[in-house]
């Protein structure tokens, strides 16, 4: 197939065989040089540029990019086009691009407009954005370090020859097979002269978590790039995008427990003052003792080799609210179905016969001391006396007090971790990753408010086995909605979240998704996230399809 490269044809997809476009007449063969064999962004992903994948006619078909600039009304961004285009042919490193063609075609349809376009190495690989879409995150300290001076030797690089790159993210970086980082994407780099020296506000480029305090108020510096660089590594630590990220405690969200000295250099990385963050430079000079070999982007960089699923196990990066894998509101359409329908289903091992509890000692917003059958929250005895101390206010209605215990509990690990000896910070953090503490607190303060300034109060219900052995999944999940809770309530919007325990038998989720229809306490559920480890979600999704069918057939 051939791709026509004017942006305002109507029908781009061209046989392989023709000279010009069908639709509009553009020459397919650009510059007498280069086929365009697919679009790499879609055609209506980004308003101003297109990147196509070309065939090099005149070396042997061999794959390069090409890049244009299809806006081209705003001055601005005709000069971050030739910017890219002075700032690639300006810098030579095994870890950014080479510009190998730069021109300009005229289009004549609809009416005569010149196109600029720059032609630039093709880098085989995969971008690091779709790399945690697989559901990869970085899982080893060494692993980590390894791609953090990767690409804090391609920012040095960078610096000394007075640029910056100002959008690090993960969809610029390129993981090649033989596992180097490729940096790409320079059409917003500065230069140094032009934005330190002149001291004048530039033109404002930013990706949502990724950009810099400084660089949003069109003050960008060389230490933006850093500031950049440590939020790409969060989101490749934890799996979860920066701007969802509870990011003081970005370390207790890990495969690993990170060194002292990984932390906080991290976490110099991340400091809102430009000037508190350390270069490019200074970032090698504390990773370089940890590496028994400094990577300079070689063959040798072992590649990432994805974990062996386990039963019941999923993907990282589902644990937060978007819950990646079939995370899904049923309470909506639970109402749409009669109880009746919830099928018992087969026997098989999440299903196997238990004894049944009443429901009302498996559903909590915090009126119980204690799950029934919970394996999820394993407290230490100081820890568990001051959480139920926190959960009999919230009985009780003293919802101030309840979040002021709450907030002490987390509070040991969030500030006071450092002076702790290793026994109490273990102590300390399994509290703070107590997802049940975060949710009650949020209940809390959430009741306040709605009360004190007579405001709607929203309720949800998470449903999930807190019993099974392998307790993983269903702690990420419960830990994924008390996030989203927390930015919901720090939002000002009053969210209670009430913790559903299924056991993961389907006998029981149907008690509980009845009690869920009916309502708990006089709180009508407005939804219920799920997951297909819960056989509350499992036995809805049933009977939701089974009511669709009988609709159907009514019909």
């Amino acid at each position: 197939m051939s791709y026509c490269i004017n942006p305002w044809c109507l029908q781009r997809h061209n046989q392989a065989s023709t000279n010009y476009c069908q639709a509009c007449q553009t020459p397919l063969v650009i510059h007498d040089r280069y086929r365009i064999l697919r679009s790499l962004l879609g055609e209506h992903e980004h308003p101003y540029t297109e990147v196509f994948e070309v065939s090099d006619l005149e070396e042997g078909g061999k794959r390069k990019v090409l890049k244009t600039l299809k806006c081209q009304t705003n001055p601005k961004l005709r000069e971050a086009f030739g910017q890219e285009r002075r700032v690639l042919s300006e810098l030579k490193h095994p870890s950014i691009p080479r510009l190998e063609d730069a021109f300009s075609i005229a289009i004549t349809h609809p009416t005569h407009r010149e196109l600029p376009c720059l032609v630039m190495q093709w880098i085989e690989g995969e971008n690091l954005e779709d790399w945690l879409d697989r559901g990869q995150r970085l899982t080893t300290e060494t692993m980590a370090i390894d791609w953090f001076a990767q690409i804090a030797r391609v920012l040095d690089y960078v610096h000394q020859r007075q640029f910056f790159h100002r959008d690090i993210k993960p969809s610029n970086i390129i993981r090649q097979p033989s596992g180097r980082l490729v940096l790409i994407d320079f059409g917003t780099a500065r230069e140094l002269t032009e934005t330190v020296i002149n001291g004048h506000s530039v033109t404002q480029w930013r990706s949502l978590g990724y950009t810099a305090p400084e660089q949003l108020i069109g003050k960008a510096v060389p230490q933006s790039d850093v500031y950049a660089l440590g939020r790409t590594l969060l989101h490749l630590l934890t799996g979860t995008r920066p701007d969802y990220l509870d990011a003081p405690y970005w370390d207790t969200m890990l495969d690993f427990t990170p060194s002292d000295r990984f932390r906080n250099l991290l976490d110099r990385c991340l400091n809102d003052n430009p000037q508190q963050r350390p270069t490019p430079k200074a970032i090698l000079a504390e990773l370089q003792p940890t590496q028994s070999t400094a990577p300079t982007g070689s063959t040798t960089i072992p590649p990432v080799i994805p974990l062996p699923p386990k039963q019941w196990k999923f993907p990282k990066y589902s644990k937060w609210i978007a819950l990646g894998l079939i995370a899904v509101m049923i309470a909506i359409v639970l109402s749409f179905f009669r109880p009746s329908m919830i099928p018992v289903g087969s026997q098989s091992p999440e299903t196997a016969p238990i004894s049944l509890i009443p429901t009302d000692r498996l559903i909590s917003y915090g009126q119980l001391d204690k799950i029934d059958d919970d394996r999820i929250s394993q407290l230490r005895l100081d820890f568990q006396s001051r959480k139920e101390e926190g959960v009999n206010q919230l009985r009780q209605g003293d919802f101030a007090g309840a979040v002021k215990v709450f907030d002490q509990i987390r509070n040991v690990f969030g500030q006071q971790r450092d002076k702790l000896s290793a026994d109490e910070r273990a102590q300390a953090l399994q509290a703070f990753k107590d997802p049940e503490i975060l949710i009650y607190r949020n209940n809390a303060e959430s009741r306040r408010r709605s009360i004190a300034e007579k405001t709607p109060l929203y309720t949800i219900a998470v449903a999930t086995p807190l019993n099974l052995e392998d307790t993983d999944v269903s702690r990420q999940i419960l830990f994924g909605v008390a996030q989203m809770q927390d930015r919901a309530v720090q939002r000002k919007l009053n969210l209670e979240v009430m913790i559903a325990n299924d056991r993961g038998n389907t006998e029981q989720a149907k008690a509980i998704a009845q009690s869920l229809v009916n309502g708990i306490d006089g709180r009508k559920i407005l939804a219920v996230v799920g997951h297909y480890t819960s056989a509350v979600t499992c036995a809805a999704l049933e009977g939701v399809m089974n009511f669709e069918s009988e609709v159907q057939q009514t019909v």
